[in-house]
């Protein structure tokens, strides 16, 4: 029988579960214990039929469970999230060395994800918050240059034959606020489901 917790305490705690378990795998770069496979997840969404693939984590908005990505808004990716925002994302986070794994999680968050474009495209009716302006530019001037590049040629997917006359700089974010988190910790054999119910969080002990 799983156990539930509705405090005030459970509000965004797994939030602060995630961001110990990055930086305990993050560790010191001059110990030798950084790894850098923690900041991907993979990112699943709907379109013909289930696609995933690895994105970068780019943070969170401000102070809330949101978090960011980045996107061509002309990659697949980016047409299956506008037509089916439901999706869910898989995260392992662990230290590199076999010795220090002190944290081994798994975090699988759902939520419903939307495209922040630019002001002058179409989908940003949906998103038309003038914050996600800054939101915006707070993700593109932390991309290194030869990131940025990328998203000046031409769309994802296409013929490198075709591809010199088919560029068009496209630039998104992606946002997902979450609705589920299930944190499950190896280290311990503990699992917790967290499901938000407006703006109320609760905590469910479950079995692993």
């Amino acid at each position: 029988m799983g156990h539930t917790s509705t405090t005030s305490s459970v509000t965004r705690a797994w939030k602060a579960r995630l961001q110990e378990a990055l930086a305990e795998a993050q560790g010191d770069r001059s110990a030798g214990t950084w790894t850098t496979h923690v900041g991907f997840y993979a990112l699943a969404t709907l379109g013909a039929a289930p696609r995933v693939r690895h994105v970068v984590h780019r943070g969170f908005v401000q102070d809330s469970t949101t978090l960011v990505t980045t996107t061509d808004v002309r990659a697949p990716k980016a047409h299956e999230i506008h037509a089916h925002p439901a999706v869910e994302l898989a995260w392992w986070i662990a230290p590199a060395k076999l010795q220090v794994r002190r944290s081994l999680m798994q975090f699988r968050i759902a939520g419903q994800a939307s495209i922040v474009p630019h002001a002058a495209h179409a989908w940003r009716a949906a998103t038309s918050e003038p914050a996600w302006d800054a939101e915006r530019a707070r993700v593109w001037h932390a991309l290194s240059p030869g990131l940025q590049d990328t998203f000046r040629g031409a769309p994802p997917g296409t013929p490198l034959a075709e591809a010199a006359s088919a560029a068009s700089p496209e630039e998104d974010a992606s946002r997902i606020p979450t609705s589920e988190v299930d944190v499950l910790d190896l280290a311990q054999m503990k699992r917790t489901i967290y499901r938000q119910d407006a703006s109320r969080w609760t905590a469910t002990e479950v079995t692993p």
